[in-house]
């Protein structure tokens, strides 16, 4: 993962990572991003997890910042949201909004994961079933 030279995580730059399974989405122009409990391929009555990432929140929602998004939103694409999504920084916390249950917090957990083989799913915010967040977006 990449984090911008001037904030907190800047220790963590360019560091290899594993990650909680990920669901990706785009609404209306915006990236949204979920994580999952297990690498399966959701159902409705899935739950839907906070995606522990710096400019991420806990709608699914993503700030774009910096990212160079793909121009056009297809199934084709999908693969460039993501790319787009891990290949850009991470530039600092997200107004306090709790991203993980880690006991040393969010930069805690990620350094613990440094290098680590499997990410640790307990440590995921569970959030609302999948079929309510599809109403949500309609």
């Amino acid at each position: 993962m990449f984090f911008a030279r001037d904030c907190d995580g800047r220790t963590l730059d360019g560091k290899l990572f594993p990650h909680p399974p990920l669901l990706f989405a785009v609404h209306n122009g915006r990236l949204m991003v979920w994580a999952l409990a297990e690498d399966e391929r959701p159902e409705p009555d899935t739950w839907l997890y906070m995606a522990p990432y710096w400019n991420t929140y806990d709608d699914g929602s993503v700030c774009h910042g910096s990212m160079q998004t793909p121009q056009t939103i297809s199934v084709e694409n999908v693969a460039q949201w993501s790319h787009a999504f891990f290949a850009s920084e991470f530039t600092g916390s997200n107004l306090g909004i709790q991203q993980c249950s880690h006991p040393e917090g969010f930069l805690g957990m990620w350094s613990s994961l440094a290098g680590a083989d499997r990410f640790p799913t307990e440590y995921l915010l569970r959030k609302r079933r999948l079929e309510a967040t599809l109403c949500r977006s309609a």
